[in-house]
């Protein structure tokens, strides 16, 4: 736990994306979750910045309510996601929605 970050998630279904929501930002997300592992490559492009490259890891705290996980990430520059790359993985491509609702800040991926 040294570098992790302890995140309480809540995750809801829905059947589509909610109208008349003000969209503070949004991200294109594409993931890799490499097999027999808690382990998660991710790379995240915003509007016409520079794609971020991460290596994450979540690891369920047992117990906890609402359910959390201990995650912790590391950069990578592309020479190190680009070696990462070959681990056999399952993928995941997503955009990211960052709303303001109620002083509360929500996601939703769509």
């Amino acid at each position: 736990m040294k570098y992790a970050r302890v995140e309480r998630e809540r995750r809801y279904l829905l059947r589509s994306f909610p109208t008349g929501l003000a969209v503070r930002r949004s991200v294109e997300i594409h993931d890799r979750y490499v097999s027999g592992t808690a382990l998660r490559l991710r790379l995240a492009k915003e509007g016409h910045g520079e794609p971020l490259r991460k290596l994450g890891q979540k690891v369920p705290l047992a117990g906890s309510t609402p359910p959390s996980v201990a995650h912790t990430t590391i950069y990578l520059t592309d020479t190190e996601y680009a070696a990462l790359l070959s681990l056999p993985a399952l993928e995941l491509e997503k955009t990211r929605h960052i709303v303001d609702l109620n002083r509360a800040t929500l996601a939703f991926d769509v």
